[in-house]
C-alpha cells in the first residue's frame, strides 16, 4: 500500500484571511496555523484521492475556535484532542458494525477506549495549562490535641516579620 502525502492547505483554497486563521488557532504565524489545519484535515479526511469537503474544514475550524487556543501549545493540544475524539468515535463505529466479528468488535472497542482516555488526558493537560486543573481539597473531620500541645484550626498564612 502506497503512502499518500498528507493534504496541506496549499491544496485547498480557503476563503479565510491568514490573520483570521491565526486568530482561530491562537497563533501569530499564518504558516503555523495552516500547518495545524493541514494536520487536522489529514486526520478528518484521510482519503487524499478525494477532494476535501469544505464542510469538514468549516466544522474543524468551528471546533478549534470553540476550544479557543491562545498559543501554539494550546493549538496543538486542540488539534490532537479533535483527532483523538474523531479516532475514538470512528473506531467505536467500526466495532459496532453489525457485520463485525467478535474479535474485531473487541479490538475496535479497545482502540476506541484508548483514544477516549487520550482525549481525556489531552483535555486535562489543556485545562491544567489554563489554570483550570483539578484542585484537591482535604477535609479533616477529627483533630485530637493532647494535653500540653497547641493546635491551630483554619488557614495559616505566613506574613513578613520575625519572631
Amino acid at each position: 500500500m502506497a503512502a499518500h502525502p498528507q493534504p496541506n492547505c496549499a491544496d485547498v483554497e480557503l476563503a479565510i484571511e491568514p490573520s483570521e486563521l491565526c486568530a482561530v488557532f491562537g497563533v501569530k504565524d499564518p504558516e503555523v496555523a495552516a500547518h495545524l489545519l493541514s494536520q487536522l484535515v489529514g486526520v478528518l479526511h484521510p482519503n487524499t484521492e478525494e477532494p476535501v469537503d469544505p464542510a469538514v474544514i468549516n466544522r474543524a475550524l468551528a471546533v478549534v475556535q470553540d476550544i479557543g487556543p491562545t498559543d501554539a501549545t494550546e493549538a496543538m493540544l486542540a488539534v490532537m484532542s479533535i483527532a483523538a475524539q474523531y479516532f475514538a468515535m470512528d473506531a467505536m463505529r467500526r466495532g459496532a458494525h453489525p457485520a463485525q466479528s467478535p474479535v474485531g468488535r473487541q479490538s475496535y472497542a479497545g482502540t476506541s477506549l484508548k483514544a477516549m482516555r487520550t482525549f481525556a488526558q489531552l483535555l486535562e493537560a489543556l485545562n491544567h495549562g489554563r489554570g483550570k486543573g483539578v484542585t484537591q481539597r482535604v477535609i479533616v473531620e477529627r483533630v485530637t490535641v493532647e494535653a500540653g500541645a497547641q493546635a491551630i484550626v483554619g488557614a495559616v498564612a505566613r506574613t513578613g516579620g520575625g519572631g
